[in-house]
C-alpha cells in the first residue's frame, strides 16, 4: 500500500468503507501545513461524511461500544482520561451531540472540544448546567494531566496515590491539600 494517496484516493476511500469512529476522529480534523486549499478541499468534501443528515446506527451506541471496547482493555481507576465522567467521556459526549446534530446546524462544528461546548450550549443543545460541569471538569483534568506529562517526561493520565508528585501536583492546583483535591476529582467522576 502507498505511503501516501492521492485527494482521489482518500476520497474514495471514506465514500466506500469508512468506519463510524472515523466520523468521530475527523471532528477534531484542522490544517496544519502544506496547501490549505487542497486541506478545505478535502474538508469540505468530507462535512457529509462526518456529519450526515441520518445515520443506519445510532452515533450514540457507536461510541458507546467504542468506550467499551477501551475500558476492557485498559484499567481506569484514577486515570483522568478513562474513567467516568473524564477527559474521553467529555470528549465522546461533545462529539455525539456534534455527530447528531452537524448535518442539521453548522455552527456547532469545531475540533475544539471547548468551544464545542460553548457552541452547542449557545445553540441549547446543552444545558448551562452542562456547559459548567464539562467546562470545569475539563479545563481541571487537562491541568492535571499537563502537569503529570511535564513532571514525568512521559505521557501518564494517573494520579499518583501518594508522594512527592502528588504533592507538587496539588500545590500547583491550588488545592489546600490532598483530601480537598481528592474530593474534588471524586465530585467531578
Amino acid at each position: 500500500s502507498p505511503l501516501c494517496r492521492t485527494l482521489n484516493d482518500y476520497l474514495r476511500y471514506y465514500e466506500i468503507r469508512g468506519e463510524d469512529w472515523e466520523r468521530q476522529m475527523l471532528i477534531k480534523m484542522s490544517f496544519v501545513g502544506g496547501s490549505k486549499n487542497l486541506y478545505q478541499t478535502f474538508y469540505k468534501y468530507l462535512q457529509p461524511f462526518i456529519y450526515p443528515s441520518s445515520f443506519t446506527v445510532s452515533p450514540l451506541e457507536q461510541i458507546k461500544r467504542l468506550k467499551n471496547n477501551i475500558e476492557k482493555k485498559i484499567g481506569v481507576d484514577d486515570n483522568i482520561k478513562l474513567q467516568s465522567g473524564g477527559i474521553r467521556d467529555i470528549e465522546f459526549s461533545v462529539q455525539a451531540l456534534q455527530l447528531i446534530n452537524g448535518g442539521k446546524i453548522v455552527e456547532i462544528k469545531s475540533p475544539n472540544t471547548l468551544e464545542a461546548v460553548s457552541l452547542l450550549s449557545k445553540k441549547k443543545l446543552m444545558t448551562d448546567e452542562e456547559k459548567k460541569v464539562f467546562v470545569e471538569a475539563y479545563v481541571l483534568y487537562r491541568r492535571i494531566e499537563h502537569y503529570l506529562q511535564l513532571m514525568n517526561d512521559t505521557q501518564i493520565h494517573t494520579i499518583p496515590e501518594e508522594g512527592e508528585t502528588l504533592d507538587k501536583l496539588v500545590h500547583f492546583l491550588n488545592y489546600k491539600s490532598v483530601i480537598s483535591f481528592r474530593k474534588k476529582i471524586n465530585e467531578l467522576k
